[in-house]
């Protein structure tokens, strides 16, 4: 029974002793990843040639409401199996009545991590009746375009398309808006900051050793007794 004892006592403190080391080394390997900024207020979408019959016309403008940071867009991912969708970042908005095309350019200022802007180009088509019903179709020329970061971060910005409406009989005579948006999607992370090197304690090598020599003696120590069987 001593024996038993002694073992399990030199048993706990190696595996004591190795969830120890574990845990300096563990936390030093864990960086969280760099965060991505959108300026809304420097971002912008023009609307170029357009043509509408018999009245009507078409404006763009981005959303800034969205903004948690002042003027801008503050986000982060976990992994690269992370999204983020913003589907009201671009309002269009529809006055008179009639059809008619347009074209369009979208340019997305980042400030973080550091400077860089993704530019799109598009067309659309519209369709109102005195901001009651506004409808409208949008198709970007690039819809997946990848924005590279100095620091070797890499997003997708996927800009939403497709047929859009809005019905308010309410709105007589007033323009209606349309949203759409986009998804930023990772393709390369790179760390927020490089893990500072853990100086290794002083009685590191006597728990090395202290560890190893409790594992050793108790496995000696097992082998060499002899086994009882019950009477």
């Amino acid at each position: 029974m001593h024996n038993i004892l002694r073992f399990s006592r030199l048993r706990d403190t190696g595996i004591a002793a190795s969830l120890f080391i574990f845990s300096i080394f563990g936390a030093a390997s864990a960086a969280p990843y760099t965060d991505f900024s959108l300026d809304l207020a420097a971002s912008s979408v023009t609307i170029g040639d357009s043509s509408c019959w018999p009245g009507c016309g078409v404006s763009a403008n981005i959303n800034t409401s969205l903004a948690n940071s002042g003027t801008n867009l503050d986000f982060s991912f976990d992994s690269l199996n992370d999204s983020l969708s913003v589907p009201n970042l671009i309002e269009w908005v529809i006055d008179g009545t009639g059809l008619g095309v347009f074209a369009m350019a979208l340019d997305l200022v980042f400030t973080a991590p550091d400077a860089q802007t993704s530019s799109s180009n598009g067309v659309g088509a519209i369709a109102t009746f005195w901001g009651v019903l506004s409808a409208g179709y949008i198709e970007w020329s690039n819809p997946a375009a990848p924005v590279t970061f100095n620091d070797g971060s890499e997003l997708q910005v996927s800009l939403h398309e497709g047929v859009y409406a809005s019905l308010d009989p309410y709105n007589w005579g007033g323009p209606g808006i349309v949203r759409t948006g986009l998804t930023f999607t990772p393709t390369s992370l790179s760390s927020l900051n490089t893990p500072s090197p853990v100086p290794l304690p002083a009685a590191l090598p006597a728990l090395l050793v202290m560890g190893l020599g409790a594992l050793g003696l108790g496995w000696r120590r097992r082998k060499s007794s002899p086994t009882s069987l019950p009477a």
